[in-house]
């Protein structure tokens, strides 16, 4: 029910993690999730443990350094507070890190994968992490921890390395390729939901370098399709997204902001069910409700912007077709009107729709 990693790809270090935390509580308690809604703790079948509450599992510790972690919440929330005690947030060291780790008790108990910056270069490290077998070649480092590992090493092998079209920069193809996998763990859950049985993630959140520093990926919004093969190479769209939501910050509060969508009688419009906000902190402080006071949802109208959409076909097989771009000055192929009102509704640019369309029915007849 946990997943971190961290990767070094064509020289830009990546850190991600999910943000759902477990425990042996079996009190019947109901959730509301960003990405599968509604939960009941009886419904989780995963062994001894079930959900607990959500909290970032990706900490900026200071801009010069941020880890991940995962296991036991309050050994992380020790090593936190240890690397703060002796500055190594402010001069970060491998050996200082190495140091902190290794004198808690209990090591076992906690894995880290992290980023920080030595003089000039952006290093990555790693205590109590697996290595994983990167999907294609540009790797030269990929570690992960966490209950999500086998789930992740299912998948990678699946993946395929896109053909964007431009030539990206390096930081570019660090955060592609993170969205690659958080998407694809993303809509496995979705599709599936994974019969409730694995249920792990319910969000992921990324650290890039920005600058000389590091930074989290802010300003995002993933818009989920649904696609469906009615007659032999016919395709059937839900001609919107049916869930939306969107990542940003107040301070280092993470602000998921999630709206579903479900059809009207009219033809190819739409209505909109829910639109819920998500406030998740820090794991190692408590959020204070009055910190949001003020707080103005962020648009769906965001400058980065990740359309998924999860198709079946008459066999039964189901996948995932995903596009990932940046949309500056509102010109994402799904734009949201007056959607602080009760004259809400989505624009789609139904020319991006179409070759969409066209790019799935070509990946699933290379796959047959």
């Amino acid at each position: 029910m946990t997943l971190i990693a961290g990767f070094f790809y064509d020289g830009c270090p990546i850190l991600m993690g999910d943000l759902l935390v477990s425990d042996k509580d079996k009190s019947d308690k109901e959730f509301i999730f960003p990405t599968v809604g509604k939960v009941s703790k009886k419904d989780i079948l995963n062994g001894s443990y079930s959900p607990s509450h959500l909290c970032q599992k990706v900490i900026q510790i200071s801009p010069k350094l941020a880890i991940c972690w995962a296991n036991k919440k309050l050994y992380a929330e020790t090593f936190i507070k240890e690397v703060i005690n002796a500055n190594a947030h402010i001069k970060p060291s491998y050996e200082l890190l190495s140091t902190i780790y290794y004198d808690l008790n209990g090591q076992g108990n906690l894995s880290i994968i992290g980023i920080y910056r030595d003089g000039v270069e952006m290093r990555i490290f790693d205590f109590e992490a697996w290595p994983v077998d990167p999907p294609y070649l540009g790797f030269t480092y990929f570690k992960v921890a966490g209950s999500g590992y086998a789930t992740l090493l299912k998948i990678i092998p699946k993946m395929s390395k896109g053909t964007p079209s431009r030539d990206l920069k390096k930081l570019e193809k660090g955060i592609s390729t993170a969205m690659h996998f958080c998407t694809s763990l993303l809509s496995q859950e979705i599709v599936t939901q994974l019969s409730l049985k694995d249920l792990f993630g319910v969000g992921y959140e990324i650290v890039h370098p920005l600058g000389a520093n590091l930074a989290k990926l802010s300003d995002l919004t993933y818009a989920f399709w649904l696609v469906e093969e009615k007659e032999s190479e016919r395709w059937d769209m839900l001609p919107f997204p049916f869930l939306t939501f969107n990542y940003s910050y107040s301070g280092d509060i993470l602000i998921i902001r999630t709206a579903r969508a479900s059809s009207m009688p009219k033809k190819a419009s739409c209505k909109i069910d829910s639109d819920e906000l998500h406030a998740i902190s820090p794991m190692h402080r408590i959020l204070n409700p009055d910190e949001l006071k003020g707080y103005s949802p962020a648009s769906f109208n965001s400058e980065w912007m990740c359309n998924i959409f999860l198709w079946k076909n008459l066999q039964g097989n189901s996948g995932a077709f995903s596009t990932f771009g940046y949309h500056p000055d509102n010109s994402s192929p799904v734009f949201w009107t007056n959607e602080f009102t009760k004259d809400e509704g989505i624009d789609i640019n139904i020319e991006f729709v179409k070759a969409s369309m066209r790019k799935i029915s070509s990946q699933i007849k290379s796959k047959v």
